[in-house]
């Protein structure tokens, strides 16, 4: 599907390796354009087995070719990195790397490697499902003239055709240009794309329900003498789809676990969902819902984690578009820039004729250049105010695209962490509704559904706290709180929770009266109480008590749990995500949101907070708030 261009086998890339050791020591070698080549051509050897060595050449390669300053070097470095990121799934560092590619061989005139660059562009095309555009693009390769000098090139055109056209379910017209593709990779013994155009037949035939024929090329595919990774993981996860179809649901299991085998080794997601599904299908067909619920489970995973790469392709289609339209609008400045040359030159010419014979016009001539400066001044002060709003108006554009990322990144992460517990929960109830469990069993998941139910509702708690001071921007209505009554409160839930966990909390109860916003109150101390109960482990402790002096209370959250590092110290109350976010030692999952609320609603309240902790030996919250005093009301009263 990429570009096949020094496509070698196993032998090669080892001959390849044994250079490299041998010459890397020698530095004139490495400061040599050769070794750029050489770091490229073993790139290309390990894509289709092991995409991470790739990328690591590659990248080699690119960092050799800025050094010495290589433009063709570094081409083929991101040539080769498109095509890693499109074997791994990646489409969007893909078409970067690809558009960086292309950008590079125009500038060098290497006319058959931009052919090469759009092919590639035309697999994105493709991963966009913008068919039309694809087949536009590979009908203009082959119809290149520069085509006939490359076999290779015309051979990959009519493949991706065939792909294309599979994709717009036209099985006729993608099996003549697979027949065409194989028919000049046999004569020109490119043995890969021979292999890949058998297998995409093989799929074709499947989609038409002709099981026969599609095992046979599925078989042919795997028989062939070239093999790699990625077409291995192919043909047996198509073996494993007619398995399934003809109920041989065996054979089907056996297929699809060497696929996935395959296809894990070159971390290709969309391979890996793919034949995930074909096994969880297969299993519940069997009646072992033990397996197909341990399939089902890691299919949903992967759907979710490709389901943020599908929201990235409808950038990447932005993306792509635009080029296309600065590409668009590149040319047509071309054409009004040959244009209005072509009249200056006209316009010398009678000008310098008509001079010889006429002063006078000489003179109005002169006139007229003085006219055209003055407009030349004016119109550079204009383009110089035009480009100082442009700049004003791109300076507001980041500030408002950080912002806009920035609430994005916290969403992104909020949907995350409460798409998992909700697809586990219906995952567990499906599988609930088929009988499998016993009834100590469902006891069990019951247990742990309810847990996750309650993780669930404090999150959409911090959640909704979080978007309604978003929104309409934090108000607090200072009053007096009675602080003691206030923990009681939130220990009625959070009893349970310790309890389900062996945590003990002991609550010294005094009269301390604070003057803050009781909702706020009740955040942070929900937040701080429920933090110590996920930190501690099983029969450890929770003291809650009270401190105060002159001007304010102080309420004390101490547990034994597993404290926190001086780098995560450095960071709470400021961040969200995995950076600040831990796993608690149930396993309980979190954002890091609370404790963001947590500052924000303690500096809203004019309060303090103080943390004493240290790894292994538990961690201590001071939360420090206004004391509440009999005047407070009265100014409040009189201020309303």
């Amino acid at each position: 599907m990429f570009d096949f261009l020094h496509a070698s086998g196993q032998n090669r890339l080892d001959s390849l390796l044994n250079i490299w050791r041998k010459e890397k020591a020698d530095q004139s070698f490495v400061q040599d354009t050769s070794a750029i080549n050489l770091l490229n051509d073993i790139s290309r050897g390990y894509l289709y087995d092991n995409p991470d060595s790739a990328e690591y050449f590659a990248k080699s390669a690119y960092s050799l070719a800025i050094q010495q300053e290589v433009k063709a070097g570094r081409a083929w470095a991101l040539n080769n990195l498109g095509s890693v990121y499109y074997v791994k799934g990646s489409y969007d560092k893909a078409l970067e790397a690809y558009l960086k590619s292309l950008k590079i061989f125009e500038e060098i005139g290497n006319q058959n490697r931009t052919l090469w660059a759009y092919n590639n562009l035309g697999l994105i095309y493709i991963a966009q499902g913008r068919y039309d555009a694809a087949v536009r693009e590979y009908q203009k390769i082959i119809e290149s003239k520069a085509i006939k000098q490359d076999s290779l090139l015309l051979a990959t055109g009519y493949f991706n055709l065939g792909l294309t056209f599979d994709h717009k379910n036209a099985a006729d017209q993608a099996t003549d240009y697979l027949q065409k593709s194989i028919e000049i990779s046999v004569r020109n013994g490119f043995e890969r794309l021979e292999v890949m155009a058998t297998n995409l037949l093989g799929e074709i035939y499947l989609h038409d329900g002709e099981y026969d024929m599609a095992m046979k090329h599925y078989k042919q595919a795997l028989d062939a003498s070239y093999e790699d990774n990625w077409e291995n993981s192919f043909a047996h996860a198509g073996l494993a789809s007619v398995n399934y179809e003809l109920g041989l649901y065996d054979k089907a299991i056996s297929h699809g676990l060497e696929s996935l085998e395959y296809a894990e080794k070159i971390k290709a997601k969309w391979d890996v969902q793919k034949v995930l599904k074909i096994l969880s299908d297969t299993y519940v067909a069997k009646k072992d819902f033990e397996h197909a619920y341990q399939y089902h489970v890691l299919y949903k995973q992967y759907s979710d984690s490709l389901r943020s790469v599908a929201r990235g392709e409808r950038i990447n289609e932005l993306y792509l578009q635009q080029k296309e339209d600065e590409n668009l609008q590149l040319q047509r400045e071309n054409e009004v820039s040959k244009h209005t040359l072509k009249i200056n030159r006209l316009l010398s010419f009678f000008v310098g004729f008509v001079a010889l014979f006429m002063v006078v016009l000489a003179y109005i001539i002169y006139r007229s250049n003085r006219l055209k400066t003055k407009l030349n001044e004016e119109l550079q002060e204009k383009n110089a105010d035009i480009d100082l709003q442009r700049q004003q108006i791109s300076d507001q554009n980041e500030i408002l695209e950080n912002i806009i990322a920035a609430k994005d990144k916290m969403l992104s992460i909020i949907g995350h962490d409460l798409r998992s517990p909700l697809a586990s929960i219906m995952s567990t109830l499906e599988v609930i509704r088929m009988g499998v469990f016993t009834p100590e069993q469902q006891e069990e998941v019951f247990k742990g559904l309810h847990n996750k139910v309650i993780m669930v509702s404090h999150m959409m708690d911090n959640l909704l706290s979080w978007a309604v001071s978003q929104q309409m921007g934090i108000v607090v209505a200072f009053e007096r709180v009675d602080v003691s009554a206030m923990v009681d409160q939130v220990l009625a839930v959070a009893n349970f929770l310790a309890k389900d966990k062996g945590v003990v909390i002991e609550h010294k109860a005094e009269e301390v009266f604070a003057y803050a916003d009781i909702n706020h109150v009740r955040i942070i101390v929900q937040n701080i109480i429920g933090n110590a109960i996920k930190f501690t482990p099983k029969g450890g402790k929770v003291k809650i008590y009270y401190s105060d002096s002159e001007d304010h209370v102080v309420i004390h959250v101490k547990d034994s749990g597993l404290g926190i590092t001086q780098e995560k110290l450095d960071r709470l109350f400021n961040q969200v995500g995995k950076g600040i976010s831990a796993m608690g030692t149930n396993n309980e999952k979190g954002t890091g949101m609370g404790l963001m609320l947590v500052g924000q609603f303690i500096r809203e309240n004019y309060g303090q907070v103080e943390i004493k902790s240290e790894e292994g030996k538990g961690t201590e919250f001071k939360i420090c708030l206004q004391k509440y005093r009999e005047d407070d009301e009265l100014c409040a009263t009189d201020t309303k």
